[in-house]
């Protein structure tokens, strides 16, 4: 029987330490351990061998290979994102400031448009067009179909223009193939744009012919405030890259 159970346990070795056969890192104790519960595993059903013995089942267990611990998503500093480090509008860097010091106001940005008389911006060969005055008035328009009231808590600021025909024939004024945009400044701040008025004499859209030397009369009609204060009237004209702008008194 010793020779049996040897022949048993050194197969079980050759089976425990083959080669490219997986199997737990055990040491010299857990192997002879491991040896016997081979041979008591292949000898048990045998009825002339009793030498089985009792052993620690967990001491045959292999390790387990550890899992790798992810490794925790680094939560950004706050400081980085607080929008005080970066130069954009919220911070404190360049993103923020201009030429007008960061203010935001209605005053008008700096360009490079090309400074030009009244006149020369509009281009009627032989006419010449010039602001002449302006008027704070409640309505304007002296027919009843034509009478212009500005909204409620407002008043109406009258630009008046002069077009003056200087050539020796008649001349054809049509200002609706103008693309004029105009601003209104009070106090040199930007009021905003004209009213589109069905007024007989609104520049923007009259359509008329002037005879040699004479003069018709134009007006662009703008909102302010009722308690709107004022001590200097400008009106500026834009058309493509060509600016006018002038004072109205």
């Amino acid at each position: 029987m010793s020779k049996r159970l040897c022949a048993v346990v050194t197969a079980a070795v050759v089976v425990l330490t083959g080669c490219g056969t997986s199997v737990p890192d055990l040491s010299h104790v857990n192997n002879d351990i491991a040896a016997q519960y081979v041979a008591d595993a292949l000898l048990k059903k045998d009825k002339n061998y009793d030498e089985g013995i009792d052993y620690d089942h967990s001491r045959l267990q292999p390790t387990p290979t550890p899992e790798p611990t992810q490794a925790p998503v680094a939560t950004p500093d706050a400081a980085s994102n607080d929008g005080t480090g970066g130069s954009g509008s919220g911070g404190s860097g360049s993103g923020s400031s201009g030429k007008n010091g960061g203010k935001t106001g209605n005053s008008t940005q700096e360009s490079n448009l090309q400074s030009v008389s009244v006149s020369e911006l509009y281009g009627i060969s032989g006419v010449s067009i010039n602001p002449t005055s302006y008027q704070l008035k409640s309505t304007y328009g002296s027919n009843a179909y034509s009478v212009i009231i500005p909204h409620s808590g407002k008043k109406l600021a009258i630009v008046r223009f002069n077009l003056s025909n200087t050539s020796g024939k008649t001349k054809k004024v049509d200002m609706t193939k103008k693309n004029v945009s105009a601003e209104l400044l009070i106090n040199g701040q930007s009021i905003g744009g004209p009213l589109t008025t069905i007024a007989d004499d609104d520049l923007q859209n009259m359509n008329t012919k002037i005879a040699a030397g004479k003069k018709k009369q134009g007006v662009l009609l703008f909102e302010v405030d009722k308690s709107q204060k004022v001590s200097d009237v400008q009106i500026r004209l834009v058309s493509g890259t060509k600016e006018a702008k002038t004072s109205v008194k």
